[in-house]
């Protein structure tokens, strides 16, 4: 079924307005300044659907013909304030210009500091479409009448709209997206030169770079140097052109916090003054807020929700500080919180999350919320992080008494769950396989069925159990792993929903990570069977080595950052979904798909960890360097060891302050070997948190730092 909007369908091509006709004599009085009446007629006698005045046109074509969101709406404000009040384009300017002024100066105009009515979403990119545009409702933007010159630039707003808003929710998703490229269509037509147009229309925008390979550096350096420039500029973007005094991005807090998951190869593998500046007003800004007055939103919210002004905010603030009392404080408190208030002892007297529903104050307990689920992991993160920092602090038998009910409901067979497999949820109060309607993979839990559908959050919690199990020595922690590992050719894709085969074929991915994060705490091979041939590039390189698929994925990932730069900054409205234009709706529709670039390869290159930095970060270093001109590749990321390969593409040696943070208490030794040049070497410094060292590293040239224990 296809929802268009009046202004918007197909066969509107033939109608549109044209903005290049001859407008008679004695259609209009009006004189070249669009302000004065010469008398020869009534400004009301002018109709849309006559020709219009050539400096009408002029400033009408121009505004749409622009990219530029200040430059249309000084057009069209300019237009208005020239046209008598009665013209009947006056009535559509005043329905346009509010939208265009709220894309053109929203963080300007339209910030609130403080809070938002909604956690995530109510900012000042999107806080006025969200919840008012739909496919098929033409109730937003306020409708211009159909034979409307402006028509065109109101096609442009409501196509962007549908877009974005289907890109956040997936709702509609068919119909909105045929309604858009319709509206996207007719703009289009009437604006051919607009770029960003054509963008939304399967014509690419090139992304170029000014940097050229370097010939003495390897190919992965110039292409990690690559994809650092365009991930640099993308961030600085989001800081200059979005950020607010008091934090904000203009997605709302909730959303807002998510953008470090993208950031982490600069904002925790180097030092970048600008991006760790931005993220520290971001978290003091979501914890002034009077709702986290208590350490946590006093929102009652579902976990996946409530959980990440917390978890998104503490984790990467203790990876830039690991020792500042201040974070682990405040990671301390969600600790309390699980045992003094979320947590209950359930009927078969284990520990669990009593609710899906819960706040810094209360828990929903109505037996339509009482589960627990893997998205509680995002809940538990920040203590989960306090506890591998802190060994001996208190979180951690709060965090073990949780884990040991999820490894005892795992293995058994109950609710059609076969033992073995980690289910979707665990019911309050009775400690069972929730189910709803005899489906174990659908527990309900919430009000969207889907939210917490298996295997919804599983590599969450997969990844918790593998930490427990490194901190305790306790093998029961791996089971649930060992069990999808063991049984993995069992698994059958097209097998009957809830079924064991069903359920390994949909489970298997959501268990690569943690079996990652094992074998880089263990250096045991338990995985490596799985790891080899299905694990991340980068841990696969590493395992095998076989450098070559590095370069592999870098150029990937380059081809993937070589168009539509606008896509990733001034056209996003939801800061939870900046890399996804291409996946959720551009890849549909063109020949070529660039899917999302994948800046974990870069943040396991850049820190040597396996996997991402928020559950169980190992990462081994961090580069006290702003992250241009330099390459690096870390090869080794152990206890007692860590190498890595650096290029520096200066055209002058460069100083480099080394932190390393896995080491074992102990002294050690670098040394640098860098090619045509004599090594050098030195003492590794210690504190409470880090060992470092500094190199002073040669331009433009490939260099070798180990550091082994003395």
């Amino acid at each position: 079924m296809c929802f268009l909007s009046l202004s918007c369908q197909s066969e509107s091509h033939d109608t549109v307005p044209q903005l290049d006709a001859a407008i008679p004599a004695d259609a209009t009085g009006l004189d070249t300044d669009l302000g004065t009446d010469s008398g020869a007629a009534d400004a009301t006698l002018i109709q849309d659907a006559n020709p219009l005045d050539d400096t009408i046109q002029t400033a009408i074509r121009a505004a749409g013909q622009t990219e530029d969101e200040r430059v249309r709406f000084e057009l069209l404000s300019d237009l208005s304030s020239q046209l008598p009040t009665d013209h009947p384009l006056q009535s559509d300017l005043q329905k346009i210009l509010p939208i265009v002024e709220r894309w053109a100066y929203g963080r300007d105009r339209f910030w609130s500091p403080g809070d938002q009515d909604m956690a995530g979403e109510g900012g000042y990119l999107a806080a006025d479409f969200i919840q008012r545009i739909w496919p098929g409702a033409e109730t937003y933007p306020p409708l211009v009448r159909p034979e409307s010159v402006l028509r065109p630039i109101w096609c442009i707003y409501r196509a962007r709209m549908l877009v974005w808003s289907t890109i956040q929710t997936s709702l509609f998703a068919d119909d909105a997206f045929e309604e858009a490229r319709a509206c996207m269509r007719v703009a289009q037509d009437a604006f051919p030169d607009n770029q960003i147009i054509g963008m939304y229309l399967d014509q690419p925008i090139p992304w170029t770079s000014e940097l050229s390979p370097d010939p003495t550096a390897p190919n992965w350096a110039n292409q990690q140097r690559l994809a650092l420039n365009k991930l640099s500029q993308v961030i600085h973007f989001w800081i200059d052109q979005r950020q607010t005094n008091d934090g904000q991005f203009g997605g709302g807090w909730g959303d807002d916090v998510e953008l470090w998951r993208w950031w982490a190869p600069i904002l925790i593998g180097f030092e970048d003054s600008k991006v760790s500046e931005a993220h520290a007003r971001l978290t003091e800004g979501i914890f002034s807020l009077p709702r986290m007055e208590l350490g946590y939103s006093d929102i009652l919210t579902d976990v996946e929700h409530s959980s990440e002004e917390t978890a998104d905010t503490i984790i990467p603030a203790l990876l830039r500080e690991p020792g500042s009392p201040l974070h682990r404080g405040r990671a301390a408190v969600i600790g309390d919180l699980m045992s003094r208030l979320w947590f209950g002892e359930n009927q078969l007297g284990y520990r669990q999350f009593k609710s899906t529903y819960l706040n810094s104050m209360t828990v929903d307990e109505g037996p339509e919320h009482g589960c627990d689920t893997p998205y509680h992991s995002r809940v538990v993160a920040p203590a989960l992080r306090l506890w591998q920092l802190d060994p001996d602090h208190s979180v951690g038998q709060s965090i073990q008494d949780w884990l040991d009910n999820w490894v005892a409901v795992a293995a058994r067979q109950e609710s059609g769950k076969a033992a073995g497999l980690l289910p979707a949820a665990i019911d309050y109060p009775s400690g069972q396989v929730r189910q709803e309607s005899g489906q174990w993979w659908r527990p309900g839990c919430h009000i969207l069925p889907t939210l917490f559908r298996y295997p919804r959050a599983v590599s969450m919690l997969a990844t918790g159990l593998v930490q427990t199990h490194v901190m305790t020595g306790e093998p029961r922690y791996l089971d649930p792993l060992r069990f999808v590992a063991d049984n993995r050719n069992l698994a059958d894709p097209d097998a009957e929903e809830g079924s064991l085969g069903w359920a390994l074929a949909e489970v298997s991915g959501q268990m690569l990570e943690a079996m990652s994060k094992y074998r880089l705490a263990t250096e045991q091979a338990l995985f490596d069977g799985v790891l080899r041939s299905r694990g991340h590039v980068y841990v696969r390189s590493i395992l095998t080595g076989n450098s070559d698929l590095l370069d592999g994925a870098l150029e990937a990932l380059n081809e993937q950052l070589s168009v539509d730069y606008a896509a990733y900054t001034s056209e996003v409205r939801f800061t939870d979904r900046v890399f996804k234009f291409h996946r959720r709706y551009a890849d549909q529709f063109r020949n070529v798909s660039h899917g999302r670039p994948d800046t974990k390869l870069l943040y396991q290159m850049i820190t040597g960890d396996f996997g991402e930095g928020i559950y169980f970060p190992l990462r081994a270093v961090k580069w006290n360097i702003a992250p241009t001109d330099v390459a690096v590749r870390v090869h080794r990321n152990r206890p007692d060891a860590f190498e890595s390969e650096l290029f520096n593409f200066s055209e002058s040696s460069r100083r480099i302050p080394v932190s390393l943070f896995r080491l074992n208490d102990g002294s050690y030794r670098w040394e640098m070997s860098c090619n045509r040049h004599m090594p050098t070497a030195g003492r590794v410094d210690e504190n409470a948190e880090q060992h470092s060292f500094t190199v002073v590293v040669p331009p433009r040239t490939l260099c070798q730092i180990a550091v082994e224990s003395l």
